[in-house]
């Protein structure tokens, strides 16, 4: 994984509604599952909010997924909270069960890179961190990473 971070200071900004730090991972290898709980996939970004008042803009993306026979889901956790739950208005929603038979092969069917831009509101000052899991929505074999990265980026919005 590679992965980076600036800070208000080093991008020469600062001050109430403007970014105050940018982290962001991204992952280049195949997660394959047929697991219906969700897996990580290897991008992660740890983030500590200057404030309890602070935004977090999140956006997160899956590489090309496969559902080789079973459907993808995809969400975007903030530590273990799943912001993809329905206690959480579907917002870490990346692919809600992107399922078999929507392409054109009606096999397995490759699809381009998916993504998510939300707004986050942690309320901390601890650290925190953004990941992405993916599941399968039947019990059967998907696939993601192949052929393009899956990432995760979190930016802090002063308050």
């Amino acid at each position: 994984a590679a992965g980076g971070s600036a800070t208000a200071s080093s991008l020469g900004i600062g001050g109430v509604g403007k970014l105050g730090q940018v982290v962001e991972d991204t992952e280049f290898s195949v997660t394959s599952t047929t697991s219906t709980s969700f897996v990580d996939v290897g991008v992660s970004c740890a983030i500590t909010p200057t404030s309890t008042s602070s935004k977090i803009i999140i956006h997160a993306g899956i590489g090309e997924p496969d559902q080789l026979d079973g459907r993808i889901r995809a969400h975007v956790f903030r530590d273990s909270t799943d912001l993809g739950a329905s206690s959480n208005a579907y917002r870490g929603v990346i692919m809600a069960e992107l399922g078999r038979n929507l392409g054109f092969s009606g096999t397995e069917d490759h699809f381009a890179t998916f993504s998510k831009t939300f707004v986050d509101t942690p309320s901390t000052t601890s650290q925190i961190t953004y990941h992405v899991k993916i599941a399968s929505g039947t019990g059967s074999s998907i696939r993601i990473g192949n052929g393009s990265s899956s990432y995760v980026v979190a930016m802090e919005i002063l308050a």
